[in-house]
C-alpha cells in the first residue's frame, strides 16, 4: 500500500490544476524548437545541444541541428546518457536495476 500512495500523490500533483497535463505536453512539444532558437541566438555555429530537466527523453533534428534531452529517472520515463568523446556523441538508454545504473542499448551516434 505504501508504494501505491506515492504514485497516486505524484499523479494528483501532475493533474492539478486540470490544465497542467496540457501545459506539460505543450512544453515537451516546444522544447526542441526553443532549443534551436536558443542555439541560433547564443551559439549560431553550434550543431548540437544537450539538455535535460523536462523529463521527456529524446533526440530531435531541427533546422540542421541536433537536440538531445537526457530525460530523467521517473517511474514512467526512461533516462538517456550522452557520452562525448572528441567529436563523437553517443546517446544510450540508461538501465536501472536494484538501485544500480548501467549504460543500455545504443540509441544514436553522431
Amino acid at each position: 500500500m505504501a508504494v501505491v500512495l506515492p504514485g497516486l500523490r505524484l499523479l494528483a500533483l501532475q493533474a492539478w490544476p486540470p490544465n497542467r497535463p496540457f501545459k506539460i505536453l505543450h512544453a515537451w512539444w516546444q522544447t526542441p524548437s526553443l532549443a534551436v532558437d536558443m542555439m541560433k541566438l547564443f551559439r549560431p555555429r553550434a550543431h548540437v545541444v544537450l539538455i535535460g530537466h523536462t523529463h521527456y527523453p529524446g533526440v530531435w533534428r531541427r533546422s540542421g541541428r541536433i537536440i538531445v534531452n537526457t530525460g530523467s529517472f521517473l517511474n514512467y520515463m526512461r533516462a538517456q546518457a550522452a557520452i562525448i568523446e572528441g567529436e563523437r556523441l553517443e546517446v544510450r538508454w540508461v538501465n536501472e536495476r536494484n538501485g544500480n545504473f548501467t549504460l543500455g542499448k545504443l540509441k544514436e551516434v553522431f
